[in-house]
């Protein structure tokens, strides 16, 4: 059997036999949450999940208890739904904020609904409303993209991950920055698409959603 692991840097190493794989494990090249894909398996699993990596692991964290802060356990489905929420939450209080002092100079008063009896009635509300629309989204989308592009590159995290005590890091722990952030953010659209990007947390081992996978993050709890 041959085994593949996944870099901190992201990139993918093997095959290699178990041998060469444990030596990895020595050299400290791999740690228990290190994602490993056995050629019998065929899905990707952190290290400590092999049986047969288990003494080696166990043997270079005694020898290492340094090791332990790179033991990094990952934020599950529910507690994400949560950071979702409260962001999507500070979000719409920021907008409103905004909206309310700059929103009338700049896109006028809201285009009132009228009695909708006919379909040509709700058309042309649509094709009142759409410009209105989009003059709200104009403000919304950049102070979206500021707030997750600029606190996760800042800080590793958004209001909602700092309430629940988690962060996103590279997969080897280190701190994302603006540009890797501004990859997440880009796919994390991707994954709004029908939330299907997000349910990859639920199903996965590794708990990375769509996005996590595109800009090679993870989102751990603070240690």
């Amino acid at each position: 059997m041959d085994y593949k692991m996944i870099g901190g840097d992201g990139r993918e190493y093997g095959p290699i036999p178990l041998n060469e794989l444990k030596n990895w494990i020595r050299e400290g090249r791999i740690g228990r949450e290190t994602l490993i894909a056995r050629s019998d398996v065929g899905v990707w699993l952190a290290a400590s999940k092999f049986s047969e990596l288990d003494p080696d692991l166990r043997d270079v964290y005694e020898k290492n208890p340094s090791l332990s802060r790179h033991s990094f356990e990952p934020v599950g489905f529910w507690p994400r739904v949560g950071a979702f929420l409260l962001d999507n939450i500070v979000m719409w209080i920021a907008f409103y904020a905004v909206w309310s002092w700059i929103g009338l100079d700049f896109a006028g008063e809201p285009p009132k609904t009228p009695v909708m009896q006919t379909p040509e009635d709700a058309l042309e509300f649509f094709n009142t409303y759409l410009p209105f629309l989009a003059k709200q989204w104009a403000i919304y989308f950049p102070m979206h993209f500021l707030y997750h592009v600029l606190l996760n590159g800042t800080f590793g995290a958004t209001l909602g991950k700092m309430i629940i005590g988690a962060k996103i890091v590279k997969l080897d722990g280190d701190r994302i920055g603006y540009g890797r952030a501004i990859l997440r953010y880009i796919g994390a659209r991707i994954s709004d698409i029908c939330y299907i990007g997000y349910l990859f947390v639920a199903f996965r081992d590794d708990k990375r959603a769509l996005h996590d996978l595109i800009a090679s993050t993870r989102v751990i709890y603070k240690r």
